[in-house]
């Protein structure tokens, strides 16, 4: 298996936290991804059928649907 990047995003422990709550009211699922969530997805693929692969994996809630 061969992952590049999953995602780095420019949230910092110095983000002021009414910027989170914003991002958050306006998300669709009202929360931010965690990393279990992306620890979840990424351990899906690869447990699944080896005929998976070049799997570009977007996690943004429907955002671009």
């Amino acid at each position: 298996m061969h992952i590049t990047l999953v995602y780095a995003h420019w949230l910092t422990a110095d983000t002021d936290e009414r910027i989170i709550e914003q991002m958050k009211e306006e998300h669709p699922l009202k929360s931010l991804l965690t990393t279990g969530e992306v620890a979840d997805a990424v351990l899906f693929f690869i447990q699944s059928s080896r005929h998976i692969n070049g799997v570009n994996m977007l996690m943004n809630a429907g955002v671009d649907v």
